[in-house]
């Protein structure tokens, strides 16, 4: 028994280690815009493609990932993984030019991506009761290191230059494989599952196409604000240090929210009170889109780190539900469908978005069109979840329903 749970627990660490490295990084680029501008004579569009394609490619890495997991193992898996991004980030670092830049950054998310998959699917294969928590604690990786991250590269930046920042992320990557390594302590590494990669029925169903377009809304809201968070905070005047931390602010709340969250949306009731997650997640898209829209606003630094604290609060509480919901609308048969359709979604969105705003950025010489247009994609995704919601005859609460976030 004590050795089952310090398996667990081993388990549980190693992958949160493995979160952080992964995704912490891809969240924590915007320091790097203004030295994209100033070094590459890049355009605001131009610089925030990259961080972009770094988040498109980490998600739709998914499928890839499962493929890889299925021939390989998960150990293999990791490897490669590691070694991708980590190539990318050190040649990166003597790039010349914006293409190259970016170019090299989708090898660095997509390396990223391909670790998600056997991750979250190693956390399955060990948890039953207590996965959706396993979950929460393990997606709380990338929060934590997003935290001092985005400082420590505005530090590095003016130390060693972007490109030594980059370097030094690419030494990062590699620990991907020892906590690897740690993660499939026990479990066979050729060991694979065959599932059906796609249940063509659900393309013929507009609610799952409403779906994954309010998936693909949800994440790039937050990825522009991501981007161009740090950006914006430079433009009011206050610091460069000061607005990176003010991207650390934004993740800070992540750490108590996500588990608690995670906890409440996985009960019936609270109460005499239905909890249904849909309707959770449209209210707080709402209050979402008014911190955003608040945030263009504020002038002073209080005033925008209290917002950056609300906004945080926010994605932490709608961070896992749209997981969870594909479950309870298209049935735990289809998840493979619908999960990897919802990451093909969330990485076309993230590639899109962004540079699209940075036109706008471009033409207005403002940084306020992100922050609007984070508001109107968080409305979109909560209007497309109850209409799903409304649509359907099956019951959103299926409390049993543990899925990875």
């Amino acid at each position: 028994m004590g050795d089952t749970r310090f398996m667990n627990f081993l388990t549980v660490m190693a992958a949160f280690c493995m979160n952080g490295i992964e995704l912490g990084p891809i969240k924590s680029f915007g320091p790097f815009f203004i030295q994209f501008q100033n070094d590459l004579n890049a355009s605001a569009s131009q610089s925030s493609l990259v961080s972009s394609l770094l988040f498109g490619s980490y998600f739709m890495a998914g499928p890839v990932a499962s493929l890889l997991t299925a021939r390989l193992g998960f150990r293999r898996t990791f490897f490669v993984g590691a070694m991708a991004a980590a190539t990318g980030a050190i040649i990166c670092s003597f790039a010349r030019n914006i293409i190259a830049v970016q170019v090299l950054t989708v090898l660095i998310g997509g390396g990223c991506g391909l670790g998600s998959v056997p991750k979250f699917a190693v956390i399955g294969r060990r948890f039953s009761k207590k996965r959706s928590l396993a979950n929460n604690v393990v997606t709380m990786g990338s929060a934590l290191v997003t935290i001092p991250l985005p400082i420590l590269i505005q530090y590095w930046n003016i130390q060693y230059t972007w490109r030594g920042s980059i370097l030094i992320l690419g030494a990062i990557f590699l620990n991907i494989i020892p906590f690897g390594m740690l993660l499939t302590v026990d479990i066979d590494t050729q060991e694979s599952e065959k599932t059906q990669l796609f249940n063509t029925e659900l393309f013929k169903s507009w609610k799952f196409i409403c779906y994954v377009i309010s998936c693909g809304c949800n994440l790039s809201a937050m990825t522009a604000i991501s981007i161009y968070l740090v950006r914006f905070g430079q433009s009011k005047g206050f610091g460069d240090y000061t607005a990176a931390t003010m991207a650390s602010f934004t993740s800070a709340p992540n750490l108590i929210i996500r588990p608690i969250s995670g906890y409440l949306t996985s009960l019936t009731h609270i109460g005499p009170v239905p909890i249904v997650r849909p309707y959770v997640f449209a209210a707080i898209g709402v209050i979402q889109a008014l911190v955003m829209i608040g945030m263009t606003f504020s002038n002073s630094l209080e005033a925008v780190i209290a917002l950056c604290l609300a906004y945080s609060v926010c994605v932490g509480c709608r961070g896992a539900l749209t997981v969870t919901m594909a479950a309870d609308f298209f049935g735990r048969d289809a998840l493979v469908t619908s999960l990897g359709m919802r990451a093909l979604s969330q990485g076309l969105f993230s590639v899109m978005v962004p540079p699209l705003l940075g036109i706008i950025v471009d033409a207005t010489d403002s940084y306020n069109p992100p922050f609007y247009g984070s508001a109107i994609l968080s409305l979109t995704a909560a209007v497309l979840t109850v209409v799903v919601h409304c649509a359907t005859s099956k019951p959103c609460n299926d409390a049993s329903v543990e899925i990875p976030a």
